[in-house]
């Protein structure tokens, strides 16, 4: 395979990841409902309005959410290094960090406790390099090139 080609399957193998794991991430968002409901009136579209159920949320909501940010990075690392065909664990781990650029990026959107926020922050690249790793062992006749 040329490297012009292997490059491009890698990028491919990081949106892709980075999709797939978007879709648990919503997916697992869109359940917290269920089983913490909202506040009448809450509106989950505005970030001042989850500040103030979160205020108020129980720590299951709290570990909800960091399943469905670290599933955002283990699932989207699972698929990139499907994908990709040479560096694998490195397109997990960048879907792990620009996931992790993502959480960042919804900690000035939306306060929380500080110590969600470190308990959160810490999980992505693990999640990322976990993934990487099941998929290696899952599928062993596409972990070769890494």
């Amino acid at each position: 395979m040329t490297k012009g080609k292997n490059i491009l399957l890698m990028v491919l193998a990081v949106v892709v990841g980075l999709f797939v794991g978007g879709l648990v991430n919503m997916w697992i968002i869109g359940q917290l409902p269920n089983f913490f409901p909202y506040p009448d009136g809450l509106d989950p579209s505005r970030p001042e309005d989850i500040a103030t159920f979160i205020k108020n949320a129980p720590i299951g909501a709290f570990v909800m959410v960091w399943l469905a940010h670290w599933g955002q990075a283990f699932f989207g690392g699972i698929v990139a290094a499907l994908i990709a065909p040479k560096n694998k664990l490195k397109c997990a781990l960048i879907v792990g960090l620009l996931s992790l650029a993502g959480g960042v990026a919804a900690i000035f959107m939306i306060p929380s406790p500080i110590w969600n926020v470190i308990v959160d922050l810490i999980g992505y690249l693990p999640a990322a390099w976990l993934g990487a790793k099941l998929a290696s062992v899952l599928f062993p006749s596409r972990s070769s090139n890494d």
